[in-house]
């Protein structure tokens, strides 16, 4: 679940979304409906229900791997 996830400044996570977009950048917020993606300086927001997954940079790999299979 996205809500609630810890933030990191200079932090690279991975957004994947419906239509094959990777989106690299900090996620700044996020709640059930939206994340938001900051790359540079600008912000971008998608919608909770055109995201594939969300790759956490800091993630151990095997938390990766276990959120791939859940």
């Amino acid at each position: 679940m996205l809500i609630g996830t810890a933030i990191a400044s200079a932090q690279s996570d991975r957004l994947f979304d419906k239509e094959g977009a990777n989106v690299s950048g900090t996620v700044v917020e996020s709640s059930k409906d939206a994340v938001q993606l900051k790359k540079g300086g600008s912000t971008q927001s998608f919608a909770s229900t055109d995201i594939l997954k969300i790759m956490f940079q800091d993630d151990p790999q095997a938390l990766t791997k276990a959120r791939e299979f859940a």
